[in-house]
């Protein structure tokens, strides 16, 4: 499809234009409710076309031709994350309509894999970290991001996981590609993460120590934790609003803390 090529081409060069990069996670790119799956398919054949999308020219036009899901990769498990605005973040609640609390937004987003094939490797049971150094205004473009990768994964194990989360294969962090100006690396280290209902912690290598803990209501401090819903993240359209306890990054030339600051978790299952 040249037309959707072309689209793609020109939003990733110019990356400033919100509907067209949001268009990628919302039309081609699906985030799944998690257990879902499309009409007419069990979850082992799941799978989203992705037109116009690197290494999807040939197959997709065959894909949409006959109406077929062919699976090519799955995760399903959890997230969270921790930035440096206060709570709740506001490039997130306004659905990047909004700047940052401040002049830079940094963050880490920590992704745990529950049970997840790409291209029919297993990948479950591992983790990895997103950071990011944006503009207030994140649509901008002009974005820095780093990648951790679990130091339990194999090679390749670890080479299927950057190309979801380096968006090269599509699925939802492909829509982070037309904001990208700078790749700072990718470092392998050890990774514990945990989530263990309202608390959620990640410990990456000995510079990354964040705990962030979902909101809790004075008013009635047994509800569930309040949820932002309707936005365009690439974790997922609902997500429960939470404050980091705990905050150390030391990575990639950057030394910040973000304790008290704004945090998110969600589940999240992706697919391509």
């Amino acid at each position: 499809m040249p037309e959707r090529d072309a689209e793609w081409a020109r939003a990733a060069s110019e990356g400033t234009h919100i509907e067209r990069i949001l268009s990628f996670w919302t039309n081609d790119a699906v985030v799944l409710a998690p257990g879902s799956s499309a009409p007419g398919a069990t979850n082992s054949e799941m799978s989203l076309t992705l037109p116009g999308r690197p290494g999807h020219d040939e197959e997709a036009p065959q894909w949409l031709a006959h109406g077929g899901l062919v699976m090519a990769w799955r995760l399903d498990g959890t997230y969270f994350e921790n930035c440096s605005c206060e709570v709740g973040c506001p490039c997130t609640v306004a659905d990047f309509s909004a700047p940052a609390d401040h002049e830079r937004c940094r963050f880490l987003m920590a992704f745990h894999v529950d049970s997840g094939k790409v291209d029919d490797v297993d990948v479950s049971g591992l983790t990895v970290g997103v950071f990011g150094d944006t503009p207030a205004m994140m649509v901008e473009g002009n974005w820095k991001v780093g990648l951790f990768m679990d130091s339990n994964a194999s090679a390749q194990q670890g080479a299927k996981l950057a190309s979801v989360f380096s968006g090269q294969i599509g699925g939802p962090m492909a829509g982070l590609a037309p904001l990208i100006t700078e790749m700072l690396g990718m470092e392998s280290a050890s990774i514990e993460y945990r989530s263990d209902g309202r608390h959620h912690s990640v410990k990456i290598g000995d510079g990354v120590a964040i705990e962030v803990d979902d909101v809790s209501s004075p008013l009635d401090p047994a509800a569930d934790a309040p949820k932002v819903t309707g936005v365009h993240h690439p974790a997922g359209a609902s997500l429960t609003v939470a404050r980091s306890t705990a905050s150390r990054i030391s990575a990639f030339g950057y030394d910040i803390a973000l304790v008290g600051k704004s945090g998110f978790s969600a589940p999240f299952s992706w697919a391509g």
